[in-house]
């Protein structure tokens, strides 16, 4: 979690409001025409937000997101996923697990780098997932802790895991959205920042600014 003064990693690609924020407005419902007010066309309106079916959270189209931030913006809160590090070049966790999964396959059958090389071949892929499969030991594709049981079997010390990240994330520069977040967390427009992220990238577009 950062604040405006503080240094931490995170834009998100999408701009999502909690199920709270679709509550606040049922328990509080803004005038609908029965007011004594003229009731502008139909076509004024946006569509109301709608629950993301997965996740819960409220989606918002980027025009109803800009008239809300544009009285809101010092109630609200930034949530940051690994989309905003991938603009700025960093491999998402999705990524890595294909890498892992390379290196599982490379150090236990031996193989060279080069026959494996290319992750976005579906060939390849199949491969690789079918030798973590005879493994027996590791969660299937998709499970919810295929990330970290990778990550521990291919690399099982954390001073290995640490220095993994940190190749990563070496000379990654902030991206725009960074920057704009950044600007905004400035002019005490965005004053709390929450991300998943390990890498630093928004407090280096914070001191970019300094």
């Amino acid at each position: 979690m950062y604040g405006p003064n503080e240094r931490g990693p995170c834009i998100a690609t999408k701009l999502v409001f909690a199920a709270s924020e679709e509550r606040n407005q049922r328990r509080n419902p803004l005038p609908t025409g029965n007011t004594g007010f003229p009731r502008p066309p139909s076509a004024a309106y946006a569509r109301p937000p709608k629950a993301h079916s997965e996740t819960g959270f409220v989606e918002i189209a980027a025009d109803d997101f800009a008239r809300r931030f544009s009285l809101r913006a010092a109630n609200l809160m930034w949530l940051l996923g690994a989309g905003s590090s991938a603009a700025a070049g960093i491999p998402t966790a999705g990524d890595m697990i294909w890498e892992f999964k390379q290196t599982f396959y490379i150090s236990q059958r031996r193989a060279s780098p080069k026959l494996v090389a290319d992750l976005s071949n579906p060939a390849i892929r199949a491969q690789l997932q079918a030798h973590v499969d005879s493994a027996g030991k590791l969660p299937a594709a998709g499970a919810a802790d295929e990330y970290a049981a990778l990550f521990e079997a291919v690399y099982p010390a954390e001073a290995d895991r640490r220095a993994y990240l940190d190749s990563k994330m070496a000379g990654a520069k902030p991206s725009y959205g960074h920057l704009v977040l950044a600007t905004l967390m400035r002019a005490q427009l965005a004053r709390l920042v929450w991300t998943t992220n390990f890498d630093p990238l928004i407090a280096d577009a914070c001191a970019k600014g300094l």
